[in-house]
């Protein structure tokens, strides 16, 4: 049985909802979606717009979000000179 894996993508000091899911190509919703499943009620996200709850310092992605992110922003680097890496959530 194949597993779904999530990771966790930090968040910058100005990130919105709508900044980070534009950032990552998918949808504010499917943000909200996947980050709530993953996370206790008082760090659920309770809107897709406007931004994150102050005391929230990276949000849960979905891994295949986060592979296609990392593959676009990492094209024409050199293969030794990744600019981001993930670390999977155990």
């Amino acid at each position: 049985m194949n597993s779904i894996q999530f990771v966790k993508h930090p968040l910058k000091e100005n990130d919105t909802i709508e900044s980070v899911a534009q950032e990552l190509a998918i949808s504010s919703e499917y943000l909200q979606l996947i980050h709530n499943l993953n996370v206790e009620v008082y760090d659920r996200l309770k809107s897709t717009k406007g931004n994150f709850p102050s005391h929230l310092t990276e949000v849960y992605i979905h891994k295949a979000t986060f592979d296609a992110f990392i593959e676009t922003e990492n094209v024409g680097r050199p293969k030794n000179n990744s600019i981001l890496e993930y670390h999977p959530i155990k």
